[in-house]
Formats: structure tokens, C-alpha cells, sequence
């Protein structure tokens, strides 16, 4: 029986549960793989549903990231 992971968390191997690491998110139970931050999007902190959209006159160039810059 494979473990069913909450959102924000991802199993690789099926049996144990992890955060989803910075610059990505998982926004649904069961994930084997979180999903990057869109460019235009960063997500600083672990086991997050959502990424946070850059500021006004921010952006970020690449997925994944963990913060925006000018």
C-alpha cells in the first residue's frame, strides 16, 4: 500500500512523506514529485500548496525559484 502524502508533502518511495523543498509546491495529496514555482512565481519556504506571486517590479527569470529579484 502506497502512503497517501497531504498537500504540501511528496513520497519518492511510496512509504514515508516529505516537505515539499523550497522554490517548489504540491498543491494535491499523493504526489510522488513536488511541482516548481512558475517563473514569475518563488515559494521561500517548505511544504507549501501554492507559490507566491513576485512583487510589482520583481520577477524571477526561471522555475524553481526561492525569491524574486529587481
Amino acid at each position: 500500500h502506497m502512503v497517501d502524502c497531504d498537500p504540501g508533502f511528496f513520497s519518492e518511495n511510496g512509504v514515508s512523506c516529505s516537505k515539499c523543498p523550497v522554490g517548489r509546491f504540491g498543491n494535491q495529496t499523493g504526489l510522488s514529485a513536488c511541482i516548481d514555482c512558475a517563473a514569475g512565481k518563488f515559494q521561500p519556504n517548505e511544504g507549501n500548496l501554492t507559490c507566491i506571486e513576485c512583487a510589482a517590479g520583481r520577477f524571477s527569470s526561471d522555475d524553481g525559484r526561492t525569491e524574486c529579484t529587481d
